[in-house]
Order: C-alpha cells, then sequence, then structure tokens
C-alpha cells in the first residue's frame, strides 16, 4: 500500500477528501485540512527513511511542503504523498488514539 499512495505525484488518481492547507511543522508532523473539514496532524517520519524523503530531515526542507494539483503534499526534489495515504495514515492514528 505504502507504494501505491507515495509517490504518485502525476498520476491520474483522483481523491474525494483533498488537502486544502497544510502547515509543515519539523522534524516530520504535517498538519492537515481536508476538503471535508476534517483536520489531522500526520507523522510522516517513517517515509524519512525512502530515498526520496532523506531531504525532508532538514527542518527548513521540510518546511517547503505543498499543496499539489491532486490535493497531496510534495516538495521541490520531487517526493510527494497522495491526500489517500495520509487520510488512511490519520485515521489510523484516531483509531488508535481513541
Amino acid at each position: 500500500m505504502l507504494l501505491d499512495l507515495v509517490g504518485c505525484r502525476g498520476t491520474s488518481m483522483a481523491s474525494a477528501n483533498r488537502i486544502v492547507q497544510i502547515s509543515a511543522v519539523p522534524p516530520s508532523t504535517l498538519k492537515l485540512t481536508f476538503a471535508d473539514g476534517n483536520r489531522a496532524d500526520v507523522d510522516i517520519r517513517t517515509l524519512l527513511v525512502l530515498e526520496a524523503f532523506r531531504p525532508l530531515s532538514d527542518a527548513a526542507y521540510f518546511a517547503q511542503a505543498q499543496i499539489d494539483e491532486e490535493g497531496g503534499v510534495f516538495w521541490p526534489n520531487g517526493a510527494d504523498i497522495s491526500p489517500e495515504y495520509l487520510e488512511e495514515v490519520a485515521a489510523s492514528s484516531s483509531r488508535a488514539a481513541g
């Protein structure tokens, strides 16, 4: 599942629940607002071991997160995360917490 949902920028994956607002909080948290109004803090530290995500270990670089045309998150080096993956991680974290 990780490979299907991470690194999908430029594909035709459509998301009913796009990310509409993002704040990157180093070292590895994305504060997200989804199109449906739900908000979530998603920790992506497990992705930082992947080659494309290693530059994100630098706080200034991590802070350059942006929303792409499909409603996912991307960085200048091309590292990206789909909204579906982020929504699933947010839901998993919510289930674990509550």
